[in-house]
């Protein structure tokens, strides 16, 4: 949800585009297509839900029996095994078997050098990718995307990422920061709250319930979320599993004043490239997510924000990482100088 977030906060930029550079005309013409807010509907006239949304870009739909999804959540373990497969089947060349070019050539990759290493979607074979199509790729970062197979101009999006400064443990914890203190680095972010929470395991595995307002440009109502998510620790394999699902709940009734999102889902999976030590410096992670936020933008505008939004998001996440382990080891620091100075008064007596 928060790279969505970030995407659509960027289309603030356009629009100010139109309001100082434009014509009247055109921002008359802007104006009427951006305010024009249409919830997109799934073929019998009701919004589509996210069960069947995710049941087209994660190849099964989840049911509401709890073994039913502890299942399914734990299937995404082997996430990343996908995305390599996924690599291999749409960025791989057949020929020398290096990296084809996506966007522009990234430090640190071998790259094809074959007469067609720029990738192309026509060369794609319809079952290479079973629909996922890469889309961008940037330091650290790589995107494929799904259109949605009902509701035109929306996609899924398949992020794969590799951090060699970061921990699991300390990437987990800023995805589920929930504090004041994530307005810091998430601007987008009005209001956050926990509403309930229950631990599962001595490991760390959670569910939670939680509220999200996220901030939209002039023109438009906030979005707010109402989110179950629930955290799954492998520790044998230094892996986790977080699992995301728009939900109704009791506490958080809907304000005219908001466009709530009904339909979306995510599934980040974190693996720790140092064995199973999920404290350790370095991770690869998987996040694929859907959102319909209700809104008819075109194509330009939304492939514009998806380039530009993804990957910030997820930077962002990363520098609050690093950020907030300077500040832990300050505190362990100081904590250390105190025990030093309570044994050095100990032994004068």
């Amino acid at each position: 949800m928060f790279a969505f977030r970030r995407m659509m906060r960027i289309s603030s930029g356009i629009l100010q585009y139109y309001n100082n550079g434009a014509s009247n005309k055109q921002n008359l013409n802007t104006f009427s297509l951006l305010h024009n807010v249409i919830p997109r509907r799934g073929p019998n006239g009701t919004a589509s839900s996210c069960l069947l949304s995710l049941s087209w870009f994660a190849s099964a739909s989840y049911q509401h029996d709890e073994e039913d999804e502890e299942s399914k959540i734990k299937s995404h373990f082997l996430d990343l095994e996908e995305i390599d497969e996924l690599k291999r089947k749409t960025l791989i060349c057949k020929c020398c078997r290096k990296r084809k070019v996506l966007n522009d050539r990234v430090d640190g990759i071998l790259y094809c050098s074959c007469p067609s290493s720029q990738f192309k979607i026509e060369n794609l074979e319809e079952e290479d990718g079973l629909g996922w199509i890469p889309f961008l790729e940037q330091k650290d970062v790589l995107v494929w995307r799904k259109p949605h197979p009902k509701l035109d101009g929306l996609y899924a999006y398949k992020m794969y990422g590799r951090f060699h400064d970061v921990s699991p443990k300390e990437f987990l914890a800023a995805q589920l920061d929930v504090s004041e203190s994530r307005k810091s680095w998430d601007t987008s972010t009005v209001d956050c709250k926990t509403i309930k929470e229950n631990r599962i395991d001595s490991v760390g595995s959670t569910d939670q319930v939680y509220y999200w307002e996220v901030a939209w440009p002039k023109f438009f109502a906030n979005r707010d979320y109402v989110c179950k998510r629930k955290v799954r620790i492998d520790e044998k394999y230094g892996r986790i599993v977080i699992y995301t699902e728009a939900i109704i709940h009791p506490e958080c009734p809907r304000s005219d004043k908001k466009f709530r999102v009904d339909d979306y889902v995510s599934i980040l999976t974190i693996q720790s490239v140092a064995g199973r030590n999920m404290d350790s410096k370095g991770l690869e992670f998987s996040l694929t997510a859907f959102e319909n936020p209700g809104l008819s933008l075109p194509t330009s505008i939304t492939n514009w924000v998806a380039m530009r939004g993804l990957p910030q998001y997820m930077l962002n996440m990363r520098r609050a990482c690093l950020e907030n382990s300077k500040i832990n080891r300050k505190i362990s620091g100081m904590d250390s100088n105190r025990n030093e100075d309570k044994m050095a008064q100990g032994n004068m007596f």
